[in-house]
């Protein structure tokens, strides 16, 4: 039975992609190079900030300056997180009837450690009981150390828990983790991305997590597999 539910932050319970697209834009802008549109800045997302301004830099930049735009972008983008930033639609509701029934809920997040800790506090008011973010001495996502960690604190195992995300990072670390995974289509990759990357299950709507869950409750079997 599970017992807990893992969350990945951005493009799965926060729509970020504004304050990520402002915020690397300004940098780009900053360091002279052409400025991203919303598709391109979703595409690019997923694997951290670091990775990020990697990304989207030219491929003959040299490390200095790509150290210098990462500090830009980090700085840029704690100035502006939160402020277009919300919940998707259905995602307070589910958090609030997930929380009343009695699981443990937390977040996984390539996003800065101390921002994922903020936004908890500010959007979410502390429902998660524990947030974990990319900081020194961490590896972010795929790998699993941040998963196992959460798995430990929270007193469960990777049997008892489940992982929600919406991108190829996120069902990398679950199955990295041995977790099971359901992948969100309203986030930041779309249906046909998905699939191929074979999660457990693919919802189009926060309710459907509930129908998932409350089949295990009566069946006690696994997730219903994705078609």
């Amino acid at each position: 039975m599970k017992k807990a539910i893992i969350f990945d932050l951005d493009g799965t319970l926060l729509n970020t992609i504004k304050d990520i697209n402002v915020s690397i834009n300004k940098t780009l802008e900053y360091f002279g190079y052409k400025k991203l549109n919303i598709k391109k800045t979703k595409a690019n997302v997923g694997y951290g900030s670091k990775e990020l301004v990697r990304k989207v830099l030219p491929k003959n930049t040299t490390p200095d300056v790509r150290l210098k735009a990462t500090n830009h972008y980090l700085e840029t983008y704690s100035k502006v997180s939160g402020t277009y930033a919300k919940p998707y639609r259905g995602i307070m509701k589910l958090l609030e009837t997930l929380k009343t029934s009695g699981y443990k809920l937390a977040v996984v997040s390539n996003k800065d450690d101390h921002l994922v800790s903020l936004l908890n506090e500010q959007l979410f008011e502390n429902i998660f009981e524990i947030t974990k973010g990319v900081k020194k001495g961490v590896e972010r996502k795929p790998h699993p150390q941040m998963i196992k960690e959460t798995l430990k604190a929270l007193n469960v195992t990777k049997d008892e828990a489940i992982y929600v995300g919406d991108t190829e990072v996120d069902i990398r670390t679950a199955k990295n983790a041995f977790l099971d995974v359901v992948a969100v289509t309203w986030g930041f990759r779309s249906l046909e991305e998905l699939v191929p990357l074979k999660p457990n299950y693919i919802i189009k709507k926060p309710k459907q997590l509930l129908a998932q869950l409350n089949y295990l409750n009566e069946n006690g079997g696994n997730l219903v597999k994705s078609n």
